[in-house]
């Protein structure tokens, strides 16, 4: 006889945990097929996963499916079996007699399986041999016992004809599973619609081992606080080059943002993609993967309102060994952690960003450091977070901002909100207008004429000698600003340097001075911030010209060092400029912009669409091109997918486009 296990399927009810494995993906671009183990496809124990959550499972009775097949002999007449699967048996080496053995309990708790064994079932076959999914029950699973981890799971298979017949091995699988405390809370989902926010196994790999045999979500998330935090300096070190995130990136003109999790993994793994962090990245890392585990986490901000920054204590930021004020500043902007329910002063806060003075006087030597995990903000003379962060004269005045509590997505996802934001963050953005002096330079143009960019998309030879090593090959954003994220090296002239380089098409230049200011709004400190005439429209950098933020018609770069060894970025953002501004001889004359609709006479203040015959596009999948229009006066801008022209003055309608390749190395 026969008899071969066809498949096996963990989960079989997503939106049942107590009873069911948990959805889950690889990572934003690739699924977990189910059922999670078939057979011919999943050879590996890494190849067959799935996730179990502790709380829910309590008391109640694991089910797994299964489907089988069965061939008899010519000789036999098969009606029905029973199967099971049992645990391999412990394995003790040489580690000798297991009653006296100290080291028995690990070698028990490494062997005997968390999910138990399969409990013997009779199942029947069908004409051609093969089973229904068949329900089987898990006996003795250790799901409470393990609390986080990720465990190794051997099934033995074995079958028998008859009670009294002997039970016979047929297959052994292997499965790698994930356990954590309860459902995993947003970003992650288990809800269909959001496929691409469903539990992530290369995120879990890490969260689980950092937060390994914890059995209370606090203690996971001190577990996860403390491990970002020993990221520095080998990984992760607190940016002050610039001041603003590496990881979370800012996709609204209300302060909208998200974590992008996909670099920041990449990171992990290679080391290479941007070491320099700020608190919201730390606050977005923290929260993310301690939620996974099935904390409830938010990132949350503290400030004064109505200024531009409090003062601090001397502290320790991640990846400095020197206790100091924050990169020489006597404080910061604002300051955002992982908190917890309401985010308020009596709530608890996880900052993986910075460790503080633990003693009673957190404003002077000695310092002795603690990672601040689980201690509420506290109110002024409470001697908790807020007592040991902020400066003596500014306690009462820094206050939490549980409004802006947010829990930002792994992408954009239009019309989908996770949770929607209180109110939003126009006050931190008032106050940077104010301090850059918006109002002197909003909508100045230096051109002779109206720059407007389409379907921007940067040209992997944009700078000499630099090598684009990563960009997102689709905006990230499907309505305005569109975001490009690039990762530039250049492993022959600087093998140590690093840039990121951020595009965000605006719908308008106006939009796109509206979305600098966002941009500056978000660096944790913004005194070392100062005006830079010599490229762009309008344009910011910091004092060693390490970064640089500049608006180009409708376009907004971010150029910015992600390694130790430092450029001065003004000369490449001058070449980035000069690429956008420059013309060739002659424009697209087989490509005249258009009216949509009547001719008629253009009356300055109007707002009339334009067209071109799309169809006459040169750009390909493989060599795309973007377009650049140039008016004599007036202005261009973009609603939806329409372009519109207002003149200032009487006009001849004097547009020219030109159709501009964005050359990739063959």
């Amino acid at each position: 006889m026969v008899v071969a296990l066809q498949a096996i399927q963990f989960c079989w009810n997503p939106l049942d945990a107590s009873s069911s494995a948990l959805k889950i993906r690889r990572n934003a671009n690739t699924p977990v097929q189910v059922p999670e183990w078939q057979r011919g496809v999943h050879h590996t124990t890494d190849s067959s996963v799935a996730l179990y959550a502790v709380k829910p499972t309590l008391g109640k009775t694991v089910l797994i499916r299964a489907k089988f097949i069965i061939i008899p002999d010519a000789s036999e007449e098969v009606g029905e079996l029973q199967i099971r699967a049992i645990q391999p048996p412990i394995r003790w080496g040489a580690a000798g007699n297991p009653f006296i053995n100290p080291f028995v309990q690990i070698a028990v708790s490494t062997q005997v399986n968390v999910l138990g064994e399969v409990k013997a079932k009779t199942v029947t076959t069908n004409a051609i041999g093969e089973t229904e999914w068949e329900f089987f029950e898990l006996v003795h699973h250790r799901l409470a016992l393990r609390g986080v981890g990720i465990q190794e799971v051997e099934w033995h298979w074995q079958y028998r004809t008859a009670p009294t017949e002997p039970w016979i091995h047929f297959q052994t699988t292997n499965h790698k599973i994930y356990t954590v405390l309860d459902v995993p809370t947003a970003p992650w989902v288990q809800t269909p619609h959001e496929d691409i926010h469903l539990p992530w196994t290369d995120v879990l790999d890490y969260a689980c081992f950092w937060g390994a045999g914890a059995r209370h979500v606090d203690e996971a998330a001190t577990f996860i606080t403390r491990s970002v935090y020993h990221l520095g300096p080998e990984r992760l070190e607190y940016n002050c080059s610039n001041f603003l995130p590496g990881f979370v990136i800012l996709i609204g003109f209300e302060g909208d943002s998200y974590f992008d999790c996909t670099l920041f993994l990449a990171h992990l793994r290679t080391g290479l993609i941007n070491r320099y962090v700020i608190c919201s990245d730390c606050a977005s890392i923290v929260s993310t993967f301690a939620n996974i585990l099935g904390c409830d986490l938010w990132q949350s901000r503290m400030y004064i309102p109505g200024s531009f920054f409090f003062r601090v204590n001397p502290i320790l930021v991640i990846g400095k060994y020197q206790w100091q004020f924050p990169c020489g500043s006597p404080g910061f902007s604002f300051h955002e952690v992982a908190w917890k329910d309401d985010c308020t002063e009596d709530d608890e806060v996880f900052d993986a960003c910075l460790t503080l003075d633990s003693d009673l006087s957190p404003s002077s030597f000695p310092f002795w450091p603690f990672i601040a995990t689980n201690i509420p903000y506290g109110r002024p003379g409470s001697g908790f977070y807020r007592d040991r962060l902020v400066f003596p004269p500014d306690i009462r005045l820094c206050r939490a901002q549980p409004g802006e509590r947010q829990r930002r997505k792994l992408i954009f996802l239009p019309n989908v909100l996770l949770q929607p934001r209180e109110v939003t963050a126009s006050s931190n953005n008032a106050m940077a207008k104010e301090f850059f002096n918006f109002s002197a330079w909003a909508d100045q143009n230096l051109l002779p004429q109206q720059l407007f960019i389409v379907d921007f998309i940067p040209d992997d030879q944009l700078l000499a000698d630099w090598d684009r090593v990563y960009f997102s090959e689709k905006p990230f954003n499907p309505q305005p600003p569109s975001v490009i994220v690039s990762l530039w090296r250049s492993p022959i002239r600087l093998p140590g340097a690093g840039l990121r380089i951020d595009f965000y098409e605006c719908p308008s230049l106006r939009m796109a001075h509206e979305f600098l200011i966002r941009l500056l709004a978000e660096a944790h400190i913004k005194e070392p911030y100062q005006r830079a005439n010599e490229v762009g429209d309008i344009a910011f950098t910091t004092s060693g010209k390490q970064t640089l933020l500049f608006a180009r018609g409708n376009l907004v770069v971010m150029l910015a060092n992600i390694d130790r060894q430092q450029v001065q970025v003004m000369p490449l953002a001058q070449q980035i400029d000069q690429k956008l501004i420059e013309k060739p001889p002659t424009p697209l004359d087989s490509q005249p912009l258009s009216w949509v609709g009547p001719e008629r006479n253009i009356k300055p203040g109007e707002s009339l669409p334009l067209s071109w015959p799309a169809s006459n596009r040169k750009g390909t999948a493989s060599q795309p091109t973007y377009f650049r229009l140039f008016a004599d006066d007036g202005a261009i801008y973009r609603e939806g997918d329409t372009l519109f022209y207002s003149p200032s003055k009487d006009s001849n309608f004097q547009i020219a486009l030109y159709e501009t390749p964005a050359r990739t190395r063959g």
